[in-house]
């Protein structure tokens, strides 16, 4: 699957990487999420915030000579059956985002 914008490419890429590391969570392997996870979950959202400000804040770009030119996307991380359902939402909330 490819793009023609290096934005969604970008996107794409942190969120798939948040994906992961909401998936190797500590708190995977209990009921509740605990503090590191939540504070950790609260940073990758607001670094999706940031980037989607710097984005937004871009001029428009011009590039005749290079356009149109495709992004692949990477592949998306598979998602297996979480023990916390919480951590479960928030994966699900995530590839929700990215798609």
């Amino acid at each position: 699957m490819f793009v023609y914008n290096h934005d969604v490419d970008g996107l794409q890429r942190r969120i798939n990487r948040f994906i992961e590391e909401m998936i190797k969570a500590a708190s995977n392997t209990v009921s509740q999420v605990n503090a590191f996870d939540q504070t950790r979950l609260a940073s990758y959202i607001n670094a999706i915030r940031e980037y989607q400000a710097f984005i937004n804040g871009q001029p428009q770009l011009d590039l005749p000579e290079t356009n149109p030119r495709e992004f692949e996307l990477g592949a998306n991380p598979v998602v297996p059956d979480l023990e916390n359902e919480s951590l479960r939402d928030v994966v699900v909330l995530l590839e929700l985002a990215r798609d």
